[in-house]
């Protein structure tokens, strides 16, 4: 998807909420990214858990399908990365399995290289 698609995605959401999250630099600041448009509860704790945690539950969005862009690779350690990625690549793959609600990541075209490196491709 191109920008243009996900901003007229997000404008006629369609069962679905879109959310784009733009260039973060620090871990803190891409916690807090999700947290704000994936309207977190209160309880979330801002660490790798917690989103995980967050992440395979979802209850409180009311959308069926929740479709989370990366604009840009944040930019995180390596180590970092590989934590984030893995922990998407695992909730995207729980929540695809059952119902009701379906998590869906992409990332930018430009990071396809470095993500194929993280998950051994």
């Amino acid at each position: 998807l191109h920008r243009g698609q996900l901003r007229a995605a997000r404008r006629d959401s369609d069962g679905r909420r879109i959310v784009v999250i733009e260039y973060v630099g620090t871990k803190e600041d891409l916690l807090a990214a999700l947290a704000k448009e994936l309207s977190f509860p209160a309880w979330f704790g801002r660490n790798w858990d917690a989103l995980e945690d967050c992440l395979r539950d979802l209850s409180w969005i009311t959308e069926k399908e929740i479709v989370v862009h990366h604009a840009a690779l944040p930019g995180l350690s390596p180590g970092a990365l590989r934590t984030y990625v893995d922990i998407l690549l695992r909730t995207e793959a729980r929540t695809l399995a059952k119902e009701p609600r379906r998590l869906h990541i992409s990332f930018a075209l430009e990071a396809e290289g470095i993500l194929s490196s993280l998950v051994g491709k």
